[in-house]
């Protein structure tokens, strides 16, 4: 038996990059087969905001996504939602990130704030191809903030796709 020690919150990006770049339905089937065995036994955790920006595709992502549906953690409990609040808060006061930088996290179809704000309640990692802003600064402030340099300020760790595969022990692809 296998102990897991860690949750993982999932970005569109590691859904969409994978079947578009690497691990396509038709070449690879064994990582999206690895993908369903985790989602159903809690180990990656899909937001409802991730799902439905995947659903909209109309593709052989957004149809394979369709089966998690009641899979997906919702981002319209008061816990997510008041941190959530919090995260826009820390964007919209640091001098880290230029005025109005949260305004791009605000829109209502931009999941970004509300996954940190998930894996924050739900005590999980966030797997995501962002990268942190090496060069993010006071002195180079950003109007574009990235989840692992916000994540990492409300002590969320953002690991990528690879780091999760070796992590759950994905078979071999």
């Amino acid at each position: 038996m296998i102990l897991i020690s860690n949750k993982f919150l999932i970005d569109a990006n590691c859904l969409i990059t994978p079947k578009n770049q690497y691990y396509a339905f038709d070449l690879v089937q064994t990582f999206w087969d690895e993908l369903d065995k985790n989602i159903k036994a809690g180990h990656i955790l899909i937001l409802d905001k991730v799902f439905n920006e995947i659903i909209k595709g109309g593709d052989e992502l957004s149809e394979w996504l369709k089966e998690y549906a009641s899979y997906k953690i919702d981002s319209g409990t008061s816990e997510t939602i008041k941190k959530y609040m919090d995260i826009i808060l820390y964007i919209h006061n640091s001098d880290l990130y230029k005025p109005n930088a949260e305004n791009e996290w605000k829109q209502a179809d931009i999941a970004d704030g509300f996954l940190i704000a998930a894996a924050c309640v739900h005590n999980c990692k966030i797997i995501t191809n962002e990268r942190l802003n090496l060069n993010l600064n006071p002195g180079s402030a950003t109007k574009h903030p990235k989840i692992p340099d916000v994540a990492k300020n409300f002590n969320v760790d953002c690991v990528n796709i690879f780091d999760v595969m070796r992590d759950l022990k994905f078979k071999k692809m």
